[in-house]
């Protein structure tokens, strides 16, 4: 589509509509050159005329696609605000400090021959041994009720990195998705929902071409959403070395069930707090996924990513075997474009965590119509606060619309709500689902969430 000769045929040439035939030489005669342009015109109008008396549509455009909605939203559920993105473009709110509270888990070391690749010395990127289990949303996360609960605690807001990532991220967003909003008392969580495709990636969510329609096809959205959380998963495993681990203050992985196998992945989880105006603290969970040494011996840690090449035909982009080593700014600038919101997410979220640095792996497939089989082709490294300006994140901005959201949902009764992108307009709702529930197993347990895990102080 668009005006690079696509399929439905723009100004390039395409299938619809052609370049209005002009002469190549005229011979300079200024009648000769009205006269074929009239011509042209004529002709143009001609087609315009038919193609309407044939049903047709005459566009240089093709025609939207329209997305469908994270969740079906049901009759009983009540609009209570609707939020334009365009009005928190310019809001602006001081960064808040972090303040280190504790941490969990053990961080190993980044194997740093990953950074010597390139696309000529490529290595195969290797499927997990270890599967992706979701990380446990805020109000089911032990750790954090056992800090809202400790004697002095104000804490009263509770949620995770992703969560605070994708609120403050949200006019990059194309694509539906939705946060659970809870409160409990004084107290307000936001959640992830149980089923919904919050955790999985989305692949060129903001590229112009929008991948194939055909569901089947490995090129449709949600195959290529499955393909990147497959591929972000096996190399923030795969780059990882068990020497030089890093212990945090309690190794235990915070969510791991005791008696059980280990089958969660290497992380270090920081519980991290912010002061955000007088009467909003709050109290989230964030990831760290490597650790390397610096100049001083010192530990810096890193949050790990991965960016993956997809078919370079389908996507009119940048062939990264011939471009990541001689054009990696323009290979960057095009990921940008296409995959704005998940840049800016995965800023976000380093910089929530305190990740002193932000590791890029860049993956392609071994074909272009295998999703199978991929290959490391390189990696980048960058610094959060500078990676942030380089792609245009402004980070006070981002603080402002996570505040505005909050501020809205802490005014809501006691009650369980979604905050849901629309799946086609740069805007998201607030719902009041109260009347129906959101989930058909939902047992409404929100009041136990404020007392829940007292006893747990082990």
């Amino acid at each position: 589509g668009g005006r690079g000769g696509g399929r439905w045929g723009a100004r390039g040439g395409g299938r619809w509509g052609e370049q209005d035939k002009v002469p190549e030489k005229i011979g300079g005669n200024n009648r000769n050159l009205q006269k074929a342009r009239q011509q042209g015109l004529r002709g143009k109008w001609n087609k315009t005329r038919q193609a309407a008396q044939q049903g047709m549509r005459w566009s240089d455009r093709p025609p939207t696609r329209i997305r469908e909605s994270s969740i079906d939203v049901r009759p009983g559920w009540q609009v209570l605000e609707q939020v334009n993105f365009s009005d928190l473009q310019k809001v602006t709110w001081v960064v808040p400090e972090a303040q280190d509270v504790t941490a969990y888990g053990v961080v190993e070391a980044f194997e740093r021959t990953y950074d010597r690749i390139t696309p000529k010395s490529e290595k195969a990127l290797q499927a997990a041994e270890l599967k992706p289990v979701w990380a446990a949303t805020a109000s089911d996360d032990p750790v954090l009720h056992k800090l809202a609960n400790a004697p002095g605690a104000t804490y009263n807001v509770f949620a995770t990195d992703a969560i605070m990532a994708a609120i403050m991220a949200a006019p990059r967003s194309s694509y539906s998705w939705d946060i659970v909003v809870t409160r409990a008392g004084e107290r307000l969580y936001l959640d992830k929902r149980g089923d919904s495709p919050f955790d999985y990636l989305t692949c060129n969510e903001t590229a112009h071409e929008q991948g194939e329609e055909d569901k089947d096809s490995i090129n449709s959205a949600f195959n290529l959403s499955q393909e990147a959380t497959r591929i972000n998963f096996a190399f923030a495993q795969q780059v990882l070395t068990p020497d030089g681990a890093v212990k945090f203050e309690h190794a235990a992985h915070p969510l791991s069930v005791v008696g059980e196998a280990p089958t969660l992945s290497s992380a270090g989880y920081r519980y991290r707090s912010w002061q955000m105006g007088d009467n909003v603290k709050l109290l989230a969970r964030t990831q760290v996924e490597a650790v390397t040494k610096g100049k001083q011996d010192e530990d810096i840690f890193l949050s790990v990513h991965a960016l993956n090449e997809t078919d370079p035909k389908v996507f009119s982009t940048l062939d990264w075997r011939q471009k990541l080593e001689a054009q990696r700014g323009a290979v960057l600038a095009t990921e940008l474009k296409n995959n704005s919101y998940k840049l800016a997410k995965w800023t976000l979220q380093s910089l929530l965590a305190g990740a002193d640095l932000l590791k890029l792996g860049y993956i392609s497939r071994v074909h272009p119509r295998n999703r199978e089989r991929h290959v490391i082709l390189g990696t980048q490294t960058y610094k959060p606060k500078e990676f942030a300006t380089q792609v245009n994140l402004n980070v006070p901005n981002a603080w402002a619309i996570l505040k505005a959201v909050i501020d809205m949902c802490l005014k809501l009764p006691d009650g369980k709500y979604l905050l849901l992108k629309d799946p086609n307009k740069p805007l998201f709702r607030l719902y009041d689902v109260s009347e129906g529930g959101i989930d058909d197993d939902d047992d409404d347990d929100d009041d136990e969430l404020g007392e829940q895990n007292e006893e747990d102080d082990d």
